[in-house]
């Protein structure tokens, strides 16, 4: 950790405080004489123990107040310096059907844009993230960058996506495709209810992202008991195997969503 100051001639200010300590019980001392004039001495020393505490407060808040704007006008900086990420990502993110599913509020697509998009608030500066979605086809809603402003927004807009499947292959395939020109360790975070149906087969994309030095952390966004889908009786239950399988293979971990 290292304090800077901007202006450091106004620290000489801070000389002023035993000034204000010296101040405040001179001042005391003499309101004690004054009172002693007017009152008798078994009830000021009563009284005066109670206020005895108080005055105390009262000098410790002027001496932090005091100093605290002191800092403030010399400009204070707090430079801390600390183990950072030193990792590139893509976020993608499930648009199929199956995520309309009701088992998370209000559906599961909308509980794994909110857990993107918390993701980024923790990133270490530097850090570039991409944004993709995926159905039947993969849709890339951001490159990586490091304005995480546009991560949001690429987030936010993302919506269910008309082309029927999920092809979660093709998600780690892009993804990885993303990453190739990352000089940084490269992991992509796969948000999903695991339900892979069409597309690159997850096994071959495995493959591929391990070629390319490519982590693969997946988050499953369901529950086993299973939700419906929105406009129809059908009920999707997350399947986690594939995902524990995509993440064991290229060194990332495998987390189920709890409440999001």
């Amino acid at each position: 950790m290292e304090v800077t100051f901007s202006n450091p001639n106004i620290l000489w200010f801070l000389v002023s405080i035993p000034i204000v300590v010296t101040f405040h019980f001179v001042s005391l001392e003499y309101k004690k004489i004054v009172a002693l004039k007017f009152a008798q001495y078994r009830i000021l020393e009563r009284v005066s123990g109670r206020k005895s505490h108080k005055n105390m407060i009262i000098l410790l808040v002027r001496i932090v107040m005091l100093t605290l704007v002191i800092f403030s006008a010399a400009g204070m900086t707090i430079a801390y310096e600390g183990p950072s990420v030193n990792t590139d990502f893509v976020l993608a993110i499930d648009a199929s059907s199956s995520m309309t599913a009701t088992d998370f509020s209000p559906n599961r697509l909308e509980a794994a844009k909110r857990a993107a998009s918390f993701f980024t608030d923790y990133l270490s500066y530097g850090t570039k993230v991409g944004v993709i979605d995926f159905a039947g086809t993969v849709f890339i809603k951001q490159v990586p960058t490091t304005d995480y402003s546009k991560v949001k927004k690429a987030i936010d807009n993302i919506y269910i996506e008309e082309i029927g499947g999920t092809a979660i292959g093709d998600a780690i395939i892009t993804g990885t495709n993303l990453l190739l020109t990352s000089g940084k360790s490269r992991a992509i975070i796969l948000l999903t209810d695991g339900q892979s149906n069409t597309g690159t087969r997850p096994l071959d994309a495995v493959e591929y992202a391990k070629k390319n030095n490519v982590i693969v952390y997946t988050i499953g966004v369901g529950t086993t008991e299973g939700g419906e889908i929105v406009n129809t009786t059908i009920v999707s239950k997350l399947d986690e195997t594939e995902l524990q399988m995509i993440s064991a293979e290229t060194g990332g971990e495998y987390f189920r969503a709890k409440d999001m």
